[in-house]
């Protein structure tokens, strides 16, 4: 399974906060803000364009020189918690 942004959102950075905000139209559907740490910001950067978990762990052993088991479930956390809040979409491979 592959994982995509919604175009609907955008990361800003606001007093040091790493926030997702809603953009246009949405806005008006959208009655939270999330915030992301430095890690959650990487991921969510890197599914602007198309990833698999396995991709996003890799990411974040690259970045972080963490193992492969603790990068996929953070990974995957992370994820999850985007496709719940449906700021992420899966696509079936």
């Amino acid at each position: 399974m592959k994982y995509i942004a919604k175009s609907d959102f955008e990361l800003k950075d606001i007093a040091g906060d790493i926030i997702l905000l809603p953009r246009g139209a949405q806005t008006v559907d959208y009655n939270y803000v999330m915030v992301f740490n430095e890690a959650g910001a990487e991921i969510y950067k890197a599914i602007e364009s198309e990833k698999t978990l396995e991709q996003l762990a890799q990411l974040l052993v690259d970045k972080y020189n963490i193992d492969q088991s603790t990068a996929l479930a953070d990974a995957k956390e992370y994820v999850e918690k985007m496709v719940e809040n449906e700021i992420v979409d899966c696509i079936e491979d």
